[in-house]
């Protein structure tokens, strides 16, 4: 079995993920959430978060799930709404899942722009402890990874 089979070296496969990832997750926060992010690759979430889960099917099926640290999704929820208070929990939480599901059709269109998708209704990721890995992650704050984002292949 050869390195790249045993999961040691990333594959053009995985290599190709990261960079539409990285891609869509920065554009994204940038020109709706006025903010810029720094790729991270594979890292731990050092902090508790919200999240949200989509399912996909067509060409591929399987999970995309993204998790965005509390502080940060206040954030997001207060920058996009253009609130002058803190938001509450309830519209946070709905900024994370509409989060999810234009960050889940992004990354997979430019992951497989020749590919067929059907997507779930974003639902809530249920609120994660610190040191949850992901495979793609940011940081916003400088502080480490404060945003992630994991898609799973059946």
């Amino acid at each position: 079995m050869s390195e790249q089979e045993a999961g040691l070296v990333p594959g053009p496969d995985v290599k190709a993920q990261s960079v539409a990832v990285q891609s869509a997750i920065e554009q994204i926060l940038e020109e709706m959430y006025f903010c810029e992010a720094d790729y991270l690759g594979p890292a731990l979430m050092d902090t508790a978060c919200l999240g949200a889960v989509l399912a996909f099917s067509g060409d591929l099926s399987g999970e995309f799930k993204v998790a965005v640290s509390e502080n940060l999704a206040t954030r997001m929820a207060t920058d996009f709404l253009a609130l002058p208070y803190e938001c509450l929990p309830e519209q946070i939480e709905a900024i994370v899942r509409e989060f999810g599901n234009i960050a889940c059709g992004a990354s997979m269109s430019a992951w497989k722009p020749h590919a067929s998708f059907h997507y779930s209704v974003p639902g809530p990721l249920s609120r994660r402890a610190a040191g949850v890995a992901f495979a793609h992650c940011f940081s916003v704050s400088g502080l480490g990874a404060d945003l992630a984002v994991e898609i799973s292949v059946e």
